[in-house]
């Protein structure tokens, strides 16, 4: 593979386009987004496509030519309605050479590909281009998910952390002076962020606060493909919202059953209202403000309210349908009208991913800080393929999610230090790496705690900074450039003198 990376990297990105296709030829995206006689009409040209195929199999030669015009004309019509589907979707393979030319020299890229037992990991920079074939047998690969499985609880196995970096980080080998990572995950990397990887070997697999983590050397962001990260380089807003920021903070859910566990109730969150609030507070940079709670945080009033934010702050329970993820959703509480939860599916309070495409939300940042999205051996962090393209497919150019179930008091501390660093002009990806620090040190360092919290696009800051070395520098200048042209005035012009 080394002898061709270039070639062997398109491949690979084709590949994810393929995917990509497939993931997006949903019937139940199809059916937010067509209307019923295009829907109609989609099934009888798959019906006829398939006949079309099937007669020319067993065709006479003078009918051939006339059963492949029918079949090209029932083809064309079928791609009229898949490109109002993927309207807003870009499948064309990335320019790698432009896309290098934008990285800075701290700038690092790590792409990574999942086919059958192999990873490959591409390490992309302004210089270079390398890719290694990882494998991972079927036993590693049982031995991966109840590592995932791990990560919701309390006993997070640092050993198995430190595997995982031997196997793919350690084969990598990134020079130190490569700072800021952007991952594109596959596989099993959707379940698991590299920031919690340990980066020195373990003496014990529990002694969390003597362990040193990636994320207190780099910065660590998510995007989906390629192209995500072409778009996050040129990312200018859509248009000018109402509110800076919108808060829905739901404590307590009218209907507290899990739609996708049938049998769990869905908790409580007690600090849920307090967290959107305390955002809304220390975010004095942005002046208009508003956040809904509980009984207030309706879908109507999502659905009414959500594009016209520029931070759009989710805190309350989500689920991901591992089988697909276009059916995880997120809950809100329904409409005041009782009717609602059985008669209008656009009030009840379940806001499913597939009908987060037929949204214009443009937000610049989503943070959906759901604390108890999954427990036990569910696994749902490949429900962010379901939430990230989702939202970024609505026009969201920033999302924040939990990859695990954690607990309500995390999720507030983590949220609120996000947004304060925010709030002092750092990037996304600098401000989630700063809260995740002063987690560590200040309150838990186990991973399970602070390492569900991953930055998907683009990593721009909210506010503009107003550091006061910056300006302290500037004036200092300015000083320095006036008494220049002083001392230039006084003796290039002795006459002049008094």
């Amino acid at each position: 593979i080394n002898s061709n990376w270039e070639e062997a990297f398109y491949w690979m990105d084709e590949i994810k386009n393929l995917s990509t296709a497939s993931f997006y030829n949903n019937p139940a995206l199809k059916s937010s987004i067509l209307s019923e006689s295009e829907l109609i009409l989609d099934f009888a040209l798959r019906n006829r496509i398939d006949r079309l195929r099937s007669e020319l199999l067993t065709a006479e030669p003078s009918s051939r030519v006339q059963l492949n015009n029918q079949l090209l004309e029932a083809i064309s019509e079928q791609n009229v309605l898949r490109r109002k589907v993927l309207q807003n979707i870009d499948l064309e393979s990335v320019n790698l050479n432009r896309l290098r030319r934008q990285l800075g020299r701290s700038d690092v890229i790590l792409y990574f590909s999942m086919l059958d037992n192999y990873l490959f990991a591409a390490t992309i920079t302004s210089r270079s281009l390398d890719i290694q074939r990882l494998e991972f047998s079927n036993e590693d690969q049982n031995r991966i998910d109840t590592l995932v499985e791990s990560l919701s609880t309390d006993r997070v196995p640092l050993h198995e952390l430190e595997w995982i970096r031997k196997r793919i980080l350690d084969k990598m080998d990134i020079p130190d002076r490569y700072t800021n990572y952007v991952v594109v995950p596959d596989g099993f990397l959707y379940h698991i962020p590299l920031e919690i990887l340990p980066v020195k070997n373990i003496t014990n697999n529990y002694s969390y606060g003597e362990t040193e983590y990636l994320i207190e050397n780099v910065t660590v962001s998510y995007v989906n493909s390629l192209k995500d990260l072409e778009r996050s380089f040129s990312h200018t807003p859509k248009r000018k919202q109402d509110l800076d920021f919108l808060g829905i903070g739901i404590s307590h859910f009218e209907n507290s059953e899990s739609q996708i566990l049938p049998g769990r109730s869905l908790p409580p969150l007690p600090l849920a209202e307090k967290e959107v609030m305390e955002i809304a507070r220390i975010m004095t940079k942005l002046p208009n403000n508003f956040y809904l709670l509980s009984q207030d945080g309706t879908e109507q009033e999502f659905r009414n309210n959500a594009g016209n934010s520029r931070i759009l702050h989710l805190a309350s329970h989500s689920e991901v349908f591992e089988n697909d993820p276009l059916y995880s959703l997120i809950y809100l509480n329904p409409g005041n009208n009782p009717d609602d939860l059985s008669g209008n599916s656009e009030n009840d309070g379940l806001i499913y991913a597939y009908e987060l495409f037929d949204m214009d939300l443009s937000n610049e940042m989503v943070m959906l800080n759901s604390c108890e999205s999954g427990s036990g051996n569910y696994i749902q962090g490949s429900g962010i393929i379901g939430f990230s393209r989702a939202f970024n497919y609505a026009g969201v150019q920033s999302l924040i999610l939990n990859l695990w179930s954690i607990r309500d008091r995390s999720a507030y501390e983590m949220s609120v230090s996000f947004y304060r660093y925010l709030n002092e002009g750092l990037g996304k990806q600098e401000a989630m790496q700063k809260a995740k620090i002063d987690y560590i040190n200040n309150t838990n360092s186990n991973p399970s705690y602070w390492g569900s919290f991953v930055v998907y696009g683009n990593v721009d800051p909210i506010v503009r900074s107003q550091n006061p070395w910056i300006i302290g520098s500037i004036l200092v200048l300015f000083g320095i450039i006036s008494l220049a042209a002083a001392w230039l005035r006084f003796y290039r012009f002795p006459l002049n003198r008094l």
